[in-house]
């Protein structure tokens, strides 16, 4: 009952008309409350035993036995190599019935190779991600209009002319991001600059007064296409962090570039609390506060946005959100844990209840994630995250050989995967591998670092480079221990050296 301590019960009311009104646990402490924040420093893990459900290696196993298969599978690496089907059946095989093609699911799906490449070292990986931003940037960037196609065929020419989201951009992106930093690549390096730029041009996506990206533009880039009635979404401004601009600003080329892109992340911070904040719950549209149910109303969008405040937090000068963070996270984190099914909920209810439903991967993924992040202050959720580490397992699909997870549980956490071996639930227009990979990644590092082990992680750069890069252990800070030279190997005819980093004392 730690939260009774700390936060103050608000008192309900009961009204005949209309019944009692859901008790919130805690006052909601403002983004400008003052007092005493996070210790970010690097602690040292408890001296114990580790349950191996929580070592990293045992991660490392998962993201290589469990999840790779899929994707690197015939059928997963498109014809020609790079254009990845957006829409696969349970046993990997592309779907007939649907053969469009997404690119924010291919940049997804290059963020899967770059990010095995990193864990793993194995070039080949790094091979499908090039031929994945080579074909995103020859069929899917519009040079006439600007931005990029919402939508291809299977031959990749333009389908449909539906507005062009800000979501959708930033996961087309993410690939040019993820191969990005494990490259240093100034192809891909360009394509984030220019993105991002159109993102923060006040003629295009972003919204200077209100401090927030607009939800998108028309298929011409000559108009927004906000909805009223929609109000201001989200994910356009989260989904610029998560998926490409936490990732690739350590790492930028230039120290101006680095700078820029923290000042730009600092703002759209600041918009996500003032547009989106209220009652401690980050709300999916800003015209949707208090409402339940609402429109990206769960765990996930909530815990993923406190973690990407953190990680932002982090590199600020003064650490600006850090009593923020401090004063709320720890309430949603706690209710969304379900200690009696050692499990994470999907969805608030209310203030202080959650809906009795199936679980998605998705938010699971991220809970586990925010939380073992969470664990590096104190070490709190330990106990916490063997449970939640140990209840992933009912998401992976073991009746296939190419594995990869169900798209959720039951509630019970029984297996709820669609029977049909036709059905996409694996691999559609909103499934595709990051949420996994970035699991998979995430608890490996973190997993280690628990452990008091170094993590190893692997690069790819410039042979001039090899010596001078910036490494980053993902989108944590470290100590690099060592920094291995590995050789030189090709890429389409690019001569990269192969970099292994060894890091510690991760926070």
């Amino acid at each position: 009952m730690r939260f009774i301590k700390i936060y103050p019960v608000l008192i309900s009311f009961l009204f005949l008309s209309c019944g009692a009104p859901s008790v919130k646990k805690y006052i909601p402490i403002p983004y400008t409350a003052s007092g005493n924040g996070f210790d970010y420093a690097h602690k040292s893990p408890p001296v114990a035993d580790i349950p191996i459900v929580l070592q990293g290696d045992k991660w490392l196993a998962h993201y290589t036995n469990d999840l790779l298969p899929y994707w690197t599978m015939p059928d997963a690496l498109g014809d020609p190599q790079g254009n990845f089907p957006t829409y696969r059946q349970m046993d990997g095989a592309v779907s007939g019935d649907h053969t469009a093609r997404y690119p924010r699911m291919i940049g997804r799906q290059v963020f899967v190779y770059s990010m095995g490449f990193l864990m793993t070292g194995d070039t080949k990986l790094l091979q499908y991600a090039k031929d994945g931003i080579d074909w995103l940037t020859e069929k899917a960037k519009d040079t006439k209009a600007g931005g990029w196609y919402p939508m291809l065929d299977a031959k990749g020419n333009p389908y449909g002319k539906s507005p062009k989201t800000a979501q959708d951009l930033a996961y087309t992106i993410q690939g040019f991001a993820a191969y990005f930093f494990v490259t240093r690549d100034p192809a891909a390096e360009k394509e984030i600059l220019e993105s991002c730029g159109l993102i923060f041009d006040p003629a295009k996506y972003w919204d200077a007064p209100n401090q927030r990206v607009k939800n998108a533009m028309d298929f011409s880039m000559q108009k927004a296409a906000d909805s009223p009635s929609d109000g201001w979404d989200l994910v356009a401004q989260l989904d610029q962090i998560n998926a490409y601009m936490l990732l690739s600003q350590p790492v930028l080329t230039e120290q101006s570039n680095r700078q820029l892109f923290l000042e730009r992340m600092k703002l759209l911070a600041e918009g996500l609390v003032a547009n989106f904040w209220e009652d401690g719950i980050f709300w999916g549209a800003n015209n949707m506060k208090g409402k339940f149910p609402g429109p990206h109303l769960d765990f996930g969008h909530t815990l993923k946005s406190y973690w990407m405040i953190l990680r932002i937090d982090k590199r600020l000068p003064g650490h600006p959100f850090s009593v923020f963070l401090s004063n709320n996270v720890y309430f949603w984190v706690d209710l969304a844990y379900q200690e009696s099914k050692g499990m994470w909920a999907d969805k608030m209810s209310g203030y202080d209840s959650v809906q009795p439903s199936g679980r998605s991967w998705w938010i699971y993924a991220e809970c586990d994630q925010l939380t073992a992040d969470l664990n590096l202050i104190d070490y709190r959720y330990t106990p916490v995250l063997e449970k939640t580490a140990a209840n992933w397992v009912k998401f992976i699909d073991t009746e296939y050989l190419c594995g990869e997870v169900y798209p959720g549980v039951s509630y019970s956490g029984g297996k709820s995967g669609n029977g049909n071996p036709a059905s996409t639930s694996k691999c559609n227009e909103w499934k595709n591998g990051f949420h996994t990979t970035e699991h998979a990644l995430v608890m490996y590092i973190l997993g280690k670092n628990l452990e008091g082990k170094p993590v190893d992680l692997y690069f790819a750069v410039p042979p001039s480079q090899a010596d001078t890069f910036i490494a980053k252990p993902y989108l944590f800070e470290g100590t690099e221990v060592t920094r291995a030279n590995l050789g030189n190997f090709t890429v389409d005819g690019t001569v990269l050296t192969k970099v292994k980093v060894t890091f510690k004392d991760i926070y």
